[in-house]
């Protein structure tokens, strides 16, 4: 399953998952020379796993959620949720 949105050519994936998956993640793909890097542990929650963005020679930069039951039956078993994003050019 993956719930996305483009707009001035970034793709972004705000969940990510397949099958028996219990964690969500997290993409981002972009065009050549973006880089995911962070610089403070406290400015996400996620792990970061793939840094590069570049949608044309990787699966985008990605972000793992560290929490069980963030996807998948524990997801469900929980009540479930909402995904928001919001995209925002002022930073």
């Amino acid at each position: 399953m993956i719930f996305f949105f483009i707009r001035a050519n970034i793709l972004s994936s705000i969940v990510e998952a397949v099958n028996l998956d219990s964690q969500n993640q997290m993409a981002l793909h972009t065009t050549q020379g973006c880089l995911h890097t962070p610089v403070d542990p406290t400015q996400q929650t996620g792990s970061p796993g793939q840094l590069n963005c570049n949608s044309t020679d990787s699966s985008g930069c990605t972000v793992l959620e560290t929490k069980q039951g963030s996807f998948g039956q524990n997801f469900a078993n929980n009540g479930g949720g909402v995904f928001a994003t919001q995209f925002d050019f002022s930073g």
